[in-house]
C-alpha cells in the first residue's frame, strides 16, 4: 500500500466489497484459488475505471455461483458507469 492514500484504499475495499471479495482483503495472491484471483483481478480493473473493458474468458476458473455473481456484479457497474464490455 506504499503510496497510496488512505482515500485510495478505502475505495479499494469498498470495491472488493462490492465484488464479494472483501473477506480476502488481508490474503496474499498466492493464497488464493483460481477464481478468487479473477474476481480480485476484475475488481481491479474496475478501479482504473476504463472506458473500455477487454475481457477474454472472464469466467474461465469461476464455479457456477460466483459466475452468475460476476455476470450481476458486471451489469450493475455497467449500469452505473459508462463502459463499453
Amino acid at each position: 500500500s506504499t503510496g497510496y492514500t488512505s482515500a485510495h484504499i478505502g475505495e479499494a475495499k469498498q470495491m472488493a466489497e462490492s465484488f464479494q471479495i472483501g473477506h480476502l482483503w488481508d490474503r496474499m495472491a498466492h493464497q488464493l484459488s483460481g477464481g478468487e484471483l479473477q474476481l480480485c483481478w476484475l475488481a481491479q480493473i474496475a478501479l482504473q475505471k476504463p472506458a473500455v473493458m477487454l475481457l477474454d474468458e472472464p469466467t474461465q476458473y469461476l464455479d457456477a455461483q460466483n459466475r452468475h455473481a460476476f455476470f450481476s456484479l458486471i451489469h450493475q457497474y455497467v449500469k452505473s458507469n459508462p463502459v463499453m464490455v
